[in-house]
């Protein structure tokens, strides 16, 4: 999946889901309803990190998030 591939590389050091969020790696740019936005991006950030993690390509470090 494409937003997979996008969340890998920026997983090549610990990340937050609040970090990730901050840097809107699926939305981009928010020139408008920024607070909806933010919370529909990390539903998905969420949605990803969880099936990445269970894949065994992403680990989890307490609140951080790296590439395996």
């Amino acid at each position: 999946d494409k937003r997979d591939q996008i969340l890998i590389k920026l997983l090549t050091e610990p990340r937050s889901i609040e970090e990730l969020v901050k840097i809107s790696p699926f939305y981009g740019k928010k020139p408008f309803a920024k607070e909806i936005l933010d919370y529909f991006e990390k539903m998905m950030i969420e949605k990803h990190l969880e099936r990445l993690v269970k894949k065994g390509k992403v680990l989890r470090l307490n609140d951080e998030f790296i590439v395996r």
